[in-house]
């Protein structure tokens, strides 16, 4: 059930938020909405996980979202897509970290500018919704308001609920004048909710599923805003959800979490790839190929070698990885995934396990390398899932054995 709590993002993921300002004694709040406006934000949320009372386990969740106004349907509506990319750390046997990717999501939605959400039902994402809403007059320091939100969750996998789950609830506003953040003061808010949440039993669409019986949910936040720029600096959010199932089992989700936004600009991924090659061809590393994908810029790495089913480097590798890293140093400003690839051998469960250590590796060895630091690289294992080639010859299969790594857009 440790699912569930990759659905508890910082609310303001999908926020692009502009202030008008007037005189000092007040301001006006709303949503500044354009075709073409594109934002990204980083989001980090540290929680424990208790069954019935216990420590369960630990967790940290990085998630990475990219949003674009992708047209304005009036003007007071805009048309929004987001991409969601998010991983979780989890800790080797020898005790060192990895983040670990978790699942790539995407959705459209039109959002107002007093910042009311329409989406179609069928969507998980964005977790929270209609946070932050805006009063249509002006708002003084020390102004409180209230305004009704949705959380939605996604309780595939833990309960067998195939839709998303929503909680209705409302929050409570009071603008909180300007705050520091970072060395700087900007305008911020503070933004808390409360549920006591039973579920209707019509909640309940087909027998395998397990939905909880009762919810209980403590969440608090401050915003804070760039007022020159137009748009949010940062949230922090602390929250404590309960799920009550029949039998009284409970599980228990204590998280805080901090999410900013990303200032670096979008990537040129034509001009990237181009960069990329000639650094290939310089660094005369051979075996290596360069693409555009959906994540980023793709370098696949079909000639580092390893033992056998295993994920020790042959000898001489690390001098290939060496020149990898010399690359890599050209775009530190960009995180990493790493991604390990099998030919079909084996089960499904080695050939998964087998590709994710194989990535793991090749992300240790670029972090003691000083490439990146552990929270900026991600790890993910396909197996044979991918392959670039037959598996039917040998040629094939060792093409189809190798790791990819990709310089992410956000």
């Amino acid at each position: 059930m440790a699912d569930i709590h990759n659905v508890y993002k910082l609310f303001f993921i999908v926020s692009l938020v502009v202030i008008r300002v007037f005189p000092l004694s007040a301001e006006v709040f709303s949503y500044k909405q354009a075709a073409g406006d594109k934002w990204r934000i980083i989001s980090t949320v540290e929680e424990n996980v208790l069954i019935n009372g216990k420590l369960s386990h630990r967790s940290e969740i990085v998630e990475r979202v990219a949003s674009e106004v992708t047209g304005m349907a009036n003007p007071e509506e805009a048309l929004i897509k987001a991409v969601f990319q998010s991983a979780e750390k989890a800790v080797n046997e020898d005790g060192s970290t990895r983040f670990v990717w978790g699942e790539d999501y995407e959705a459209t939605f039109m959002r107002t500018s007093q910042g009311r959400v329409q989406i179609q039902s069928n969507y998980f994402r964005p977790s929270t919704r209609n946070v932050p809403t805006f009063p249509s007059a002006d708002v003084r320091e020390g102004q409180t308001w209230q305004a009704p939100g949705t959380e939605v969750h996604d309780l595939r996998e833990s309960l067998g609920l195939a839709a998303p789950y929503r909680i209705p609830f409302t929050a409570n506003y009071e603008y909180l004048g300007h705050r520091e953040w970072r060395d700087k003061r900007y305008p911020a808010f503070s933004i808390s909710w409360d549920i006591d949440y039973t579920p209707p039993k019509s909640a309940v669409r087909h027998p395998n599923e397990r939905p909880p019986v009762h919810i209980l949910e403590t969440a608090r936040q401050i915003l804070y805003w760039d007022s020159t720029a137009g748009h949010e600096v940062a949230a922090e959010e602390e929250f404590t959800i309960t799920f009550t199932f029949p039998d009284d089992t409970t599980i228990e989700f204590r998280a805080k979490g901090i999410a900013e936004i990303v200032e670096s600009e979008m990537m040129d991924r034509e001009e990237t790839v181009l960069q990329v090659a000639e650094e290939i061809e310089r660094l005369d590393i051979p075996g290596t190929t360069v693409k555009e994908t959906p994540e980023g810029i793709t370098l696949s790495l079909d000639n580092i070698q390893f033992e056998p089913d295993s994920d020790r480097f042959l000898p001489g590798e690390e001098a290939k990885l060496d020149k990898i890293a010399a690359l890599l140093a050209r775009f530190k400003d960009r995180d990493l995934l790493i991604g390990g690839h099998t030919a079909m051998a084996g089960t499904k469960e080695d050939r998964d396990r087998l590709s994710l250590e194989r990535a793991e590796a090749v992300a240790s060895y670029l972090i003691r390398q000083g490439v990146r630091s552990t929270g900026n690289i991600v790890t993910r294992g396909y197996g044979a899932d991918r392959p670039i080639a037959s598996n039917a010859t040998d040629a094939g299969r060792q093409q189809n054995r190798r790791v990819e790594i990709t310089i992410l857009e956000n």
